[in-house]
């Protein structure tokens, strides 16, 4: 999947909402695993990366959900789209799904 306008509208929503591209910060990332395993085996390739884990847990459909954040990072467009793609490659490499990002705006 492209993460081009996804990534083109977060941009453009943040800036609204008083986010500075110049800043590193934190985000938050949400992915959904098909087994137990795929969600344990992301959860380690995602504490590798540095990132901060919250856990994973089952949902009421039977898939996993692995929750965490990222130290901060640079949200600067095309900084921030290689990290989407990652994200992307990394839930693919584990049968999973990348569902999206989220960033405290203070």
């Amino acid at each position: 999947m492209s993460s081009n306008e996804p990534v083109k509208k977060w941009i453009e929503l943040s800036k609204d909402f008083g986010a500075s591209s110049d800043e590193l910060q934190p985000i938050e990332f949400f992915f959904y695993a098909q087994t137990e395993n795929d969600a344990s085996d992301l959860l380690i390739d995602l504490h590798n990366l540095g990132y901060v884990p919250y856990g994973v847990g089952e949902c009421d459909d039977k898939r996993w959900s692995v929750i965490g954040a990222t130290p901060p990072i640079s949200i600067k467009e095309n900084d921030f789209k290689i990290w989407v793609d990652r994200m992307y490659a990394l839930a693919n490499k584990h049968n999973s799904m990348f569902d999206g990002w989220g960033m405290l705006i203070q």
